[in-house]
């Protein structure tokens, strides 16, 4: 990393994060753990680097901690239980020890969720400040969840992270995104129903009547402040079950697709995916295995005007004038699928329809 990028990554953990001398921040990525291509190869290799950065930074400002585990292989499942004796003290963590099993396979019951989330408050051992930057993101996970939630942690998720980006997203002005992004939340807040279609055959229908919005705009130096950086977006959890169309994508999470992926919605799963590109027999691989990955989970709106990769989805679902939309786990953010995987597809030129109080009106992104 040379001195401009190191200059960013204090930049971010001052005036993003707000991170000060007297508390303790934890840094944490994953290790190379499957086959990829050479492209993928050297980002991955990479990102430890980017880690090992943001940590020496933080080293200099507050108590810097920092680990790596080798790579889960998809997003949402929950880290190693090394990690959270870090992040929340062995003390904590033995009090709920026995449980590492159901906590890492996702199946902890709501009784034995609120019992972990009681041992936590007790102990109150938690870092003040986390910074992931794993392959596979751990957004969607109650190790989150319980940091953000429980303990006021402020979290910073960054799966896939490049080193570009601190030259193109990440150097927006802080205070015009939030603008333009609670611009959009204004329009959307409140609305029953979206509608959006495309050139490219999409045509769906999100039903999220009683649902909230979620505004992410990259300050996150409040108590239980939670986002992605780069940031931008404003997204939701639409209600399970209602979600119907078609929904067309032409990228997966760090590449194109050779041949567009239609993936069929009904009742607010996807029933079919149709198209020859060999991500979709991934897909099915994994709803397969885990049938509540199917569950449409996410709704979201780029508001990040410098942000462009279509070809890395941390970056491209902030693309301004975009939506996506994610497959899998919601818990974290108001729904009520909890499934070791999330994974989003971003749509491009979108209409995007508003139906609030039983009136229509579109999306105007200018």
């Amino acid at each position: 990393m040379n001195n401009q990028a190191n200059q960013i990554i204090r930049k971010i953990l001052k005036n993003n994060m707000g991170l000060k001398p007297n508390e303790r921040c934890l840094v944490f990525t994953d290790l190379l753990n499957e086959e990829v291509d050479e492209k993928q190869k050297l980002r991955r290799k990479k990102l430890p680097l980017i880690a090992k950065a943001f940590f020496e930074e933080a080293s200099s400002i507050a108590k810097a901690l920092y680990f790596e585990y080798l790579s889960l292989g998809s997003p949402a499942n929950e880290p190693p239980f090394e990690l959270w004796e870090i992040a929340f003290g062995k003390p904590c963590t033995k009090e709920f020890e026995h449980l590492k099993g159901k906590i890492l396979a996702k199946t902890l019951s709501n009784e034995e969720k609120i019992f972990i989330e009681s041992a936590v408050k007790q102990k109150n051992e938690s870092v003040d400040v986390v910074v992931a930057l794993p392959n596979y993101s751990t957004s969607h996970t109650f190790f989150r969840k319980l940091l953000t939630n429980t303990c006021g942690a402020r979290f910073a998720s960054m799966p896939l992270f490049d080193e570009d980006m601190l030259f193109g997203p990440l150097s927006i002005d802080l205070e015009g995104l939030k603008d333009n992004t609670l611009r959009v939340y204004e329009v959307v807040k409140g609305a029953n129903i979206i509608k959006i279609n495309a050139k490219n055959a999409t045509q769906i229908e999100f039903n999220i009547e009683g649902r909230e919005f979620l505004a992410d705009y990259g300050l996150l130096d409040k108590p239980g402040s939670f986002g992605n950086l780069p940031a931008g977006e404003v997204f939701i959890a639409p209600n399970e079950g209602k979600t119907n169309g078609y929904f067309v994508a032409e990228f997966g999470p760090t590449f194109k697709f050779n041949n567009n992926l239609c993936f069929v919605i009904k009742d607010g799963y996807v029933r079919e995916i149709i198209g020859s590109d060999n991500y979709a027999h991934t897909l099915e691989g994994i709803i397969k295995k885990y049938p509540q990955a199917a569950n449409i989970a996410e709704l979201g709106i780029g508001t990040n005007k410098k942000a462009k990769d279509p070809l890395n989805i941390l970056e491209a679902e902030k693309i301004y004038k975009t939506i996506h939309m994610a497959l899998g786990d919601n818990s974290s953010f108001g729904g009520e699928v909890c499934v070791p995987f999330h994974q989003d597809f971003v749509l491009f030129e979108p209409n995007v329809i508003i139906i609030k109080d039983n009136k229509s009106e579109y999306l105007n992104f200018d």
